[in-house]
């Protein structure tokens, strides 16, 4: 019987090359997604955004990977899938472990898995890097696919870099509105921390590449043409890195350098390129001392725009400072959390079961800012609230402890050990002892000159600087104590080493981000795999048996379709970068300014960057026009279009606002979409490369996987794209009336559910919209759909301050509205806890303390209670004097009640008298009535006749001068949502009781005005009141025409 027909010959190896081109398409995708996509559409803008787009690919890159083990032993590949596993850095299994323990007993379990709003690098995106490095371990295996890594790299950083110099040119295509930034530049990275953190990462490893193709003076025509662009790049990141402004990012670049310039002599043994180095150093460090001298001899550059950044470093007058003030006391709050700091509670009262195990596990990934804000000083927390230690090591020990502390250690330590080993200076055990005891010796120098300078906050920066000083030192001791025969070291592994020293010395002051996560994850890999990729050679395919009958024949008609693939292969990362800036810069209705030519150039950039790239691989004729005509395409369509001003005005109608809303979230569906859609190319691309007997294979077998892949890219777009939708609702609400702005955040609470930020936002808004409901009943419904979102807010995350001070307010609106004494008293309790609760956690913020005052004297009457509060509060900030006139309040309403002392009314006036003195937190106006009503208050009081005219004459005094300024006719912007707040008074009620006063007063003239213009704006209930004033006024006058 014969055997039936095979019609498709080895399909576990077409299935493998077609996962191993999405596999690597993925993680190119990314590099460009995370280094320039931004999003002005939403609120967050940057982080988030870009997070939610590599989670996306990296969903699709975990897919090929289970794909690709799936059929590893059918594919005919010659290692195993354990041996695949074996080029992994076991140090991750450590990370990865030590997250997923710190996430499952941290104190907020969905925070720690999803991400804070503002970050999102929760468990959930830690594992989607690990996910990228297990996929590079098993699937990059050739030089080529390093080469185009690079490539995708080097195009990347360019393009960032270069809109960082237009930003410095003043040219910036978007309007970001950061006030901040001052004169540093951003860039797609939006912070200027970010972006040199970023960079330092690119530009050893371009200046490696750079130097790789100019050395030997072998670069000639088309291979010129792709080092010039490395030279071009390396100055352009440079001069981005300056234009930060971010002294990290400097110094872990002067490391870097420094770094990869001593491999390079060490091993060759050049003695003098040593000293020269060193003594580069020391003028260096001599040069630093000198600017941050007063009066000394570099006195006349200490202030200008970039220098002054590192010519202050002990002076904490001035404002560079701040930020230094700032770490080293997030570095002691860090240091108290783990060791000292009591228990947390929670909401309920219930304490932190796990307190004890923190040090050892940590509090869980994004929980640092509910940690920290407890124990800062006042200062510090008005100035800036901080939820990351600017600190690898504290960051690290407050989200995994010493378990996830170790483990990030083991992998610096192992991957410094792999580097020196791949460049020779590591040939022996002994060689290998002599690394861990400079880098010992280092560390342990380090922290004793901090304990010795008595600094321990700077603990964690010395020991890292110690250790990086070691690891700098093994090179240059092993050159000069036991040299081997002189070998050039390999440029780029060298790259690869400055890169990954800089990143080590900035990140003891930076703060971890998407960009550098990723980038320094496929550094590690390159690290880690460098002895088995550097050869410019391929795998070897696996044997399968021809098919066809004319072998030449088949590989003739393959020939156009390879070409097309390496064509693909290098047009299309390019063109995801540009359509990328082209989604950042054409958001509808934002962002667009008169300096939009600037971003053509950008994008005519990014299409040169391309095809100088295409260049050096050597891209045909046909190629490289077809490159040109897409690069030159879109920057003309994107002019074009800007031009003719076809996206909507930037103020968007109040009705319609839902609208562009529903318009702002497809589009942002529609970039994710075509991010999938250009990745599945890119990866089709790749696999028509490597696919077996591509003349055999039926479409369907390509297609098919591919059609699956597409399919899961959308799936994962719905779930991880809401949450950018969501934001861009969020986004429009300050545009937005009470109720469009509800059902705006209603909207986003459903497209991102498991996002506390919506919720809050939500039930804060019904919450203040319940203030301005008629009837009783409208209240409580308002107030129903407040606490149903704040109480789901505060289970996703626990310990959120924001949510337990407006669950405080809500209740404290509920009591205010409530007539039965005991229900009263119950909401009353409840709203006491929250406040409590809310100030446990963070005891700084003067306005909460406020609100708890509030409810001590308007609703529980005690005031001694409430004024401990307000002078808590006055303390917290001085500057605020709406303390101050809730204090008068507060002995205002003492002085009326039967505690009353003699001192009550000298007390108010005495605060209220304060409170004008500076009012912020609320307006003269405001305290100026409530000063006139205390004194009305007096005279009303008052027996004597006497007495009460003084009494009421100071008061219409006072009246009249609040007449004569600007009135405010609502509570200030800050303090809208919060219980206590001033009256809102209105000119007519000014005027009316003007009116009565001089009645009182027996003034008839004055009286009759006032109450004219009273009748003028008050409400149809009031004018009878106010026409019998007027109408005695006139019968005084007429009595009496000459008082």
């Amino acid at each position: 019987m014969n055997k039936p027909h095979n019609r498709i010959p080895n399909l576990p190896a077409a299935l493998a090359a077609i996962a191993d081109g999405i596999a690597e398409a993925s993680w190119l995708a990314s590099i460009v997604v995370v280094a320039l996509h931004f999003n002005l559409h939403t609120f967050t803008i940057f982080e988030p955004d870009k997070i939610a787009l590599f989670q996306v690919l990296a969903g699709m890159l975990l897919a090929a990977l289970l794909l690709r083990v799936s059929v590893w032993r059918y594919s005919g590949q010659t290692t195993t899938a354990a041996g695949a596993a074996a080029v992994i850095p076991p140090a991750y299994a450590g990370i990865a472990g030590a997250l997923l323990i710190s996430t499952a007993l941290s104190i907020a379990p969905q925070v720690s898995w999803n991400g804070s709003y503002l970050r999102a690098h929760g468990t959930l995106y830690e594992l989607c890097l690990l996910a990228v490095l297990v996929a590079q371990c098993v699937g990059l295996r050739r030089h080529a696919q390093v080469q185009r890594l690079l490539d995708t790299i080097v195009l990347a950083a360019t393009v960032t870099a270069l809109y960082g110099i237009l930003q410095h040119l003043g040219l910036d295509p978007a309007e970001w509105g950061k006030s901040f930034l001052a004169d540093r530049v951003s860039s797609t990275q939006g912070n200027p921390i970010f972006l040199g953190a970023y960079l330092v990462l690119t530009l050893p490893v371009t200046i490696a590449r750079a130097l790789q193709l100019l050395r030997g003076g072998s670069a000639r025509g088309r291979q010129l043409a792709y080092a010039t662009l490395h030279v071009v790049s390396a100055a352009a990141q440079l001069e981005a890195i300056w234009f930060t402004g971010s002294r990290g990012p400097w110094l872990g670049l002067a490391a870097g350098l420094l770094f990869m310039a001593i491999c390079q002599a060490a091993a060759v043994n050049n003695r003098k390129v040593l000293f020269a180095l060193f003594s580069l150093v020391v003028a260096g460090l001599l040069s630093v001392l000198a600017l941050n001298m007063p009066n000394g001899p570099l006195e006349t550059l200490r202030d200008e725009p970039y220098l002054g950044r590192i010519a202050h470093l002990w002076d904490t007058t001035n404002r560079t400072e701040a930020g230094t003030s700032l770490r080293l006391e997030t570095w002691h709050r860090a240091q108290a959390a783990l060791t000292t700091t009591p228990p947390l509670i929670y909401a309920d009262g219930s304490i932190d079961r796990w307190s004890r195990l923190r040090l050892l596990i940590g509090y869980g990934p994004e929980t640092a800012g509910f940690v920290l804000a407890p124990s800062y000083r006042t200062e510090f927390h008005n100035a800036l609230f901080s939820d990351r230690a600017h600190n690898i090591l504290w960051d690290t020990l407050l989200a995994t402890g010493i378990i996830g502390a170790a483990a990030l250690y083991l992998l610096w330590a192992s991957l410094a050990n792999k580097l020196l080993l791949n460049m020779g200076f590591i040939n022996s055990s002994k060689s290998r002892y002599g690394l861990w005891t400079l880098q010992i010796t280092g560390a342990a120098a380090g922290l004793l000159t901090i304990l010795l300078l008595r600094i321990p906050e700077l603990a964690a920066v010395s020991v890292a600087l110690g250790l990086a000083a070691g690891t700098l030192m093994f090179p240059v001791l092993r050159a000069l104590m036991a040299p081997q025969p002189a070998q050039p070291a390999d440029v780029l592994l060298a790259g690869f080493a400055g890169a990954a020293l800089a990143h080590f010395v900035e990140a003891q002051f930076g703060i971890a981000t998407v960009a550098t996560d990723l980038h320094f994850i496929m550094l590690a890999v390159l690290i880690w795999n460098w002895e088995q990729l550097r050869q410019p050679t391929q795998e070897a395919q696996p044997e399968v048996k021809p098919t066809a009958k004319n072998i030449a024949k088949r590989e003739s008609a393959a020939a156009p379709a390879r070409a097309g693939a390496i064509g693909a292969e290098l047009a299309l990362p390019a063109v995801l970068a540009s359509t990328t800036l082209i989604f950042g810069f054409l958001t509808p209705g934002v962002g667009i300014n008169s300096t939009a030519p600037a971003s053509v150039l950008l994008l005519l950039a990014c299409a040169a960057t391309a095809a100088a790239i295409a260049l050096g691989h050597a891209a045909s004729a046909t190629q490289l026009r077809a490159m040109l005509v897409i690069g030159l395409s879109l920057p003309l369509m994107y002019f074009a279009w800007n031009q003719l001003r076809l996206n909507p005005p930037s103020l968007p109608e109040t009705d319609a606002i839902l609208n562009i809303a529903a318009t702002r979230s497809a589009s942002i569906y529609s970039f994710a979409a075509w991010v999938v859609l250009v990745t599945a190319g890119l990866g089709l691309a790749l696999a028509i490369r490597e696919l077996p007997n591509r003349n055999s294979t039926p479409a369907t077998v390509v297609l098919a996987p591919l059609a699956g892949f597409l399919a899961l890219g959308v799936a994962l777009t719905a779930i991880y794209i809401g949450s950018r939708a969501a934001d861009a609702h969020r986004n429009l609400v300050q545009a937005a009336t009470p109720a469009k702005a509800l059902a705006l955040l209603a909207e986003a609470t459903e497209l991102a559910p498991r996002e506390d930020e919506y919720w809050y936002l939500h039930g804060r808004t019904a919450l203040l919209a319940a203030r301005s409901q008629a009837s009783q009943g409208e209240r409580a419904g308002m107030r129903a759909i407040a606490r149903a979102s704040l109480e789901r807010a505060l289970q996703i995350s626990p310990f959120n301050p924001n949510h337990l001070i407006s669950l405080a307010r809500l209740n404290f609106d509920m009591a205010q509205d409530t007539e039965d004494p005991t229900d009263r008293n119950a909401i009353a309790n409840r709203s006491d806890n929250y406040s409590a609760a809310a100030l446990r956690l963070n005891p700084h913020d003067a306005r909460w303390w406020q609100n708890w005052a509030v409810l001590d004297y308007e609703v529980f009457h005690d005031y001694a209670a409430a004024a401990e509060k307000l002078k808590r509060a006055l303390n917290e900030d001085p500057t605020n004097s709406r303390s101050l006139v809730l204090l008068g309040n507060v002995s205002a309403a003492r002085s009326l009640s039967p505690q009353a002392t003699s001192s009550d009314f000298d007390d108010a006036l005495s605060f209220y008298s304060a409170a004008l003195v500076n009012p912020v937190g609320t307006s003269a106006a405001e305290i100026k009535l409530l000063l006139g009503n205390l004194w009305l208050q007096r005279g009303a009081a008052s027996s004597a006749a006497s007495t009460q005219s003084a009494d009421y004459k100071i008061a219409a005094d006072i009246f009249e001068q609040v007449i004569s300024e600007p009135l405010a006719t609502d509570a200030t912007p800050e303090n809208d949502d919060q219980p206590g707040s001033a009256a809102k008074f209105k000119p007519w009620t000014v005027h009316r009781t003007l009116a009565q006063l001089y009645m009182s007063l027996q003034q008839p003239e004055p009286a009759g005005k006032h109450a004219a213009l009273a009748l003028a704006t008050a409400p149809a209930a009031e004018h009878e009141l106010l026409l019998q004033l007027q109408a005695a006024s006139a019968a005084q006058l007429l009595a009496n025409p000459h008082p």
